[in-house]
């Protein structure tokens, strides 16, 4: 763990590189053509230091300008992905929904990426960068806050002809070799009844004022 006082650089590096992506998707949604690498990485550097509050704790072997160059590379390869072109209607990018989903609990707010409707699905679209690879482990740890978000967007769907809600990641890695994978879950209505119930559990240990400690070193 980290001292209260100092913030890991993982944390802003993630945070830079979705403006990133969402610089890049406002353009299409606007119906400009995307900024370019050079463009993308001021955003990226602008982006980074807008996050700073507090001293950066780096990683092994890391610093600003080790970061910089992954992120080039990053961007470089979403870039020449045909997932940065993301095929279908595009609908909404960082859209906030406000609803209630799970009786006697609060409303849920939702910040959801991007929206795009296609012939098949309207499509609930995350961002991700990871050291790795996802596997079917990561992918089941991401999906809850996914498939609550795809009760917000229920009405959307109906608007466009009651499609069916699908679940995607697009995973970028941090890798020597950046890589930019899809994977995608479509949820069914027993996932999304066992995870209202564990928000309504929550919630419930909330109000009766069930907290305990949890010691660190």
């Amino acid at each position: 763990d980290l001292p209260f006082e100092h913030v890991a650089s993982s944390l802003i590096f993630g945070g830079a590189i979705h403006t990133v992506i969402e610089i890049h998707f406002r353009a299409l949604l606007a119906g400009e053509t995307p900024p370019g690498l050079p463009d993308l990485l001021q955003v990226y550097s602008a982006a980074w230091k807008s996050d700073i509050t507090a001293p950066i704790q780096f990683g092994k072997g890391e610093d600003r300008d080790t970061l910089r160059d992954l992120a080039s590379r990053m961007i470089a390869a979403f870039q020449a992905s045909e997932l940065s072109k993301m095929d279908g209607e595009l609908l909404a990018v960082e859209e906030e929904f406000r609803a209630n989903v799970i009786p006697g609990c609060p409303d849920l707010l939702g910040r959801i990426d991007l929206i795009v409707a296609d012939r098949d699905a309207l499509r609930i679209i995350d961002f991700k960068t990871s050291r790795s690879a996802w596997n079917e482990t990561k992918l089941q740890e991401a999906a809850p806050q996914q498939m609550l978000y795809c009760e917000l967007v229920r009405p959307l769907a109906r608007e466009y002809g009651d499609r069916p809600v699908r679940l995607e990641w697009i995973v970028l890695t941090k890798t020597k070799a950046p890589s930019v994978q899809i994977h995608t879950i479509q949820p069914t209505s027993g996932q999304l009844v066992r995870t209202k119930a564990v928000v309504r559990r929550v919630w419930d240990s909330i109000q009766a004022g069930c907290f305990y400690p949890s010691p660190s070193a």
